[in-house]
């Protein structure tokens, strides 16, 4: 899909690509979606020999801690 960018800007946390649809609303993606944005490099490596990216793996270990909090203030003294 080929459109024309109104604009690139920082968005909830990452930058997204703005362009008006076929309809003409306004509607916006991530940067990384379009050839605009940088490669992953870890993707690039990988070559499709990893199922998981090291990013999850930071993020299952974020909401392991939380349950453990979860779990610590549920049990009391």
């Amino acid at each position: 899909m080929r459109f024309e960018v109104v604009c690139v800007r920082n968005c909830w946390g990452e930058l997204r690509v703005s362009y008006v649809d076929e309809s003409g609303a306004l509607r916006s993606i991530p940067l990384s979606w379009t050839d605009r944005g940088s490669p992953d490099v870890f993707l690039e490596v990988s070559a499709g020999r990893s199922i998981v990216h090291p990013k999850d793996f930071v993020s299952l270990r974020h909401h392991v801690e939380l349950l453990k909090v979860r779990e610590s203030t549920r049990e009391g003294p």
